[in-house]
């Protein structure tokens, strides 16, 4: 199987050799599946990057696993297995649960759960993401609450000092609505 082209065909192969409980795998053939789910990935090849990574998240259910094909199913647009693997994850007694309810936030914010994706964003602010604080900060400045959006930003920026994009948003959150619509002045 290692000595196969790249493609399909291999990726096929991997998923084949995953679903053998019977065959034991060592962390180099484990780092090889990995690597043919992150191939398909980077390929657009999805079906096949999921096939290999529920297998991967089958036999060894970790952040790592998990992570991989929730993304891959939010990429097909498959929001409720993409949250159930985080609900699993979440359930582990994760390394990064701030980072894991951010991740789920983005997940339901791009399946259009406004407000699931601000209950998984507050529960990330409670465990601390910086990035949920300034996901949310940024949502309310689009919908022009100026006052949350700052608030917001802040505590993004107490956070982590140096996140990208907080310090902007604070700043325009400052400048208020005509600043974001200079059109609209008179």
């Amino acid at each position: 199987m290692r000595s196969m082209a790249p493609g399909n065909d291999r990726g096929r192969a991997v998923v084949a050799l995953l679903e053998l409980d019977e065959v034991a795998l060592d962390s180099s053939d484990v780092t090889f599946a990995w690597e043919a789910g992150k191939r398909a990935t980077d390929s657009l090849e999805f079906k096949l990057a999921k096939a290999i990574q529920q297998q991967l998240y089958r036999r060894y259910p970790a952040e790592w696993s998990g992570v991989n094909l929730a993304l891959t199913s939010h990429k097909l647009g498959q929001w409720s297995e993409a949250d159930l693997v985080m609900d699993e994850l979440l359930r582990l007694s994760p390394s990064d649960a701030a980072g894991l309810w951010s991740q789920r936030g983005i997940f339901a914010l791009g399946a259009d759960r406004l407000r699931v994706a601000r209950e998984y964003f507050g529960r990330a602010i409670c465990l601390g993401s910086a990035d949920a604080a300034g996901i949310l900060a940024r949502e309310d400045l689009a919908l022009h609450n100026m006052e949350s959006a700052r608030a917001g930003f802040r505590a993004a920026l107490v956070a982590n000092s140096e996140h990208p994009w907080a310090l902007r948003g604070w700043g325009l959150s400052l400048l208020g609505t005509d600043a974001l619509h200079p059109e609209t002045r008179n």
